[in-house]
């Protein structure tokens, strides 16, 4: 608490009222824990087309969203092209800040296109890639990768996609998903070093964001990891990423009063308040919260509700 108010000494909480388009379920990567992707050729895959995302979009502007995060699955089939026509259509139809694929993704764009990381991040920001989420990470330990998403990146590329888009000066967010059988304290800690490491040369990401792994019927073994972890989590991250402005609570994956409790452990940020979402609803959590929701549970934890930005500008009527 103390380490979050020397950086932010007034009791605010901000928040963004987002919407999530999943702009295809079809995914190569079999990841256990994920209860959303269809394998190709199964008949509950879809893609959206650009006239789609837009339509959903401007639904979502209407009710207020100000910012888009645009992710899916690895499709074996979707092009540069796709994104970037996608994304063009995105700027230019809609006002909401487009923040869009995780590394992950990018990694599977650059291979599906042949073409080097660095190409495909230049091409994606100058179709109008605003920010990149930092989704895809789960625990950045490679021992843990190999048990719970054997075919995604290692954890150094990761790393590197999130440098590479930094230097092209595309910042990003820092995510966590722990509490699988798989990690432990020794990796998480790993992971915030790299977040640390990374965050020293190119001073890229804007936040970071830690939620507890969903089990579901089918998945990965594993329980759900107390809220007393979590809140040491929120603490230690608010304590080693002296570099990150801003710590971010989850009141997708936590109760409204451990959210709350995340708010005295360090966070300063109440996240996201969602108007659509499928990847997280795919595993059975129900923790949809409303702006007058959001707003309420801020003030009775104490402190101030304020809108922001994706780039964590606030914006006070």
């Amino acid at each position: 608490g103390e380490a979050r108010f020397r950086r932010h000494p007034e009791r605010v909480v901000t928040y963004i009222v987002n919407t999530n388009v999943n702009y295809t379920n079809v995914c190569v990567t079999r990841c256990d824990f994920c209860a959303f992707y269809r394998a190709p050729g199964h008949e509950e895959g879809y893609v959206l087309d650009a006239s789609e995302v837009v339509r959903r979009v401007r639904a979502a502007e209407s009710a207020g969203a100000t910012q888009l995060l645009l992710q899916g699955g690895h499709h074996p089939r979707l092009g540069l092209e796709y994104f970037e026509g996608l994304f063009r259509a995105v700027r230019e139809e809609t006002r909401v800040h487009l923040h869009g694929l995780s590394a992950p993704e990018v990694l599977h764009l650059s291979r599906v296109a042949k073409r080097p990381v660095e190409d495909v991040l230049a091409r994606l920001a100058a179709a109008g890639l605003q920010t990149l989420p930092g989704g895809g990470a789960e625990v950045l330990a490679d021992e843990v990768r190999r048990a719970v998403s054997p075919l995604k990146c290692t954890a150094d590329e990761w790393t590197r996609v999130h440098e590479v888009a930094h230097g092209l000066g595309v910042r990003s967010s820092a995510t966590m998903m722990f509490g699988t059988v798989a990690d432990d304290w020794e990796h998480r800690v790993e992971h915030l070093e790299r977040l640390r490491t990374l965050q020293d040369r190119t001073g890229g990401f804007t936040a970071f964001v830690a939620w507890t792994y969903q089990p579901s019927e089918g998945m990965v073994a594993g329980g759900r990891r107390s809220p007393a972890t979590y809140l040491r989590l929120v603490a230690l991250a608010r304590l080693h990423l002296d570099n990150v402005a801003t710590i971010q609570a989850s009141p997708l994956t936590q109760t409204p009063g451990v959210v709350q409790l995340a708010l005295d452990a360090g966070a300063d940020d109440y996240g996201n308040v969602l108007l659509e979402e499928h990847v997280v609803h795919a595993a059975g959590v129900e923790l949809r919260a409303t702006e007058a929701k959001a707003r309420r549970e801020i003030e009775e934890a104490g402190y101030e509700p304020v809108r922001r930005d994706t780039l964590y500008r606030k914006e006070r009527a």
